[in-house]
């Protein structure tokens, strides 16, 4: 079970500096980042500002969360509810016909939204969710 535990910690660590780089990026590259969002067509435009900013506070501190160890069963639930939301975004507009950037690393890669995406967030909720199970 020590080792289960440790693989745990390893994984949490790991996802926990991956939200904090992508968070980093989108920062940097915060008005692409603002298009982005707006260019998923579902919010109005007067709550996307707010959003992006809550988007980027969420990864950053439920990345450095996960860094630390602390309070990772509530923060790894915080990011399965924010990639969820963003998986069922990616959908909607796949659907659509509507193949914009993910936003996922600001203007450091631009990445179009494909199934191969949906399929990553789903990964990545699973990965959260075993990381956290007692």
């Amino acid at each position: 079970m020590l080792a289960l535990t440790f693989t745990q910690r390893i994984i949490q660590f790991v996802v926990g500096l991956f939200f904090v780089v992508t968070c980093i990026f989108k920062i940097f590259s915060f008005p692409q980042f603002i298009l982005d969002v707006q260019n998923f067509d579902i919010l109005p435009i007067n709550i996307i500002l707010p959003f992006s900013i809550l988007v980027i506070l969420t990864e950053l501190l439920s990345g450095i969360a996960l860094l630390l160890n602390v309070y990772t069963k509530a923060f790894s639930i915080l990011l399965i509810c924010l990639l969820s939301m963003f998986t069922i975004a990616i959908i909607f507009n796949l659907l659509r016909g509507n193949i914009v950037n993910c936003g996922c690393f600001g203007n450091i890669l631009f990445k179009g939204i494909t199934w191969w995406k949906v399929f990553i967030n789903v990964l990545l909720c699973y990965i959260l969710f075993w990381s956290v199970k007692k």
